[in-house]
């Protein structure tokens, strides 16, 4: 494998990771949002055995590991955190299936946006200003 076959593979995994890590990220919003449904009727022992809870946890630990898995592979920032700005898409959706939250066409809207905005971060150019070719 040549070194920039390497490279090329490295920033794919990296680009892999962070979008787990967006869609673990948004996992623990769901089990937050979930969790935050029992703290009214649930004892303090049920809510500190809640799987919601676990889930949320692990899940957030999760992402700071695959921030740094990420950044260890492939370490440039400027592409890899606006991929986990998808953690938002991934929340909506995931609210609209299992929770049956309605979706607005603004919310359809916004969401084009930022999946718009992640890709134009994203997109390079053949010359950058004050880089040297």
């Amino acid at each position: 494998m040549s070194h920039s076959d390497q490279k090329g593979s490295r920033k794919l995994l990296a680009i892999l990771s962070y979008l787990v890590a967006a869609m673990a990220g948004a996992v623990g919003q769901f089990c937050f949002k979930i969790f935050s449904g029992k703290m009214v009727t649930d004892s303090a022992w049920e809510l500190a055995l809640s799987p919601y809870l676990w889930v949320a946890i692990v899940s957030y630990f999760g992402v700071m590991v695959l921030f740094i898995v990420g950044l260890r592979l492939w370490g440039e920032m400027s592409t890899l955190y606006p991929i986990y700005g998808s953690t938002f898409v991934w929340a909506l959706i995931m609210a609209s299936i299992w929770l049956g939250e309605d979706i607005s066409y603004t919310g359809i809207a916004g969401t084009a946006l930022i999946i718009a905005g992640i890709a134009l971060l994203n997109f390079k150019t053949s010359h950058v200003p004050g880089e040297d070719s």
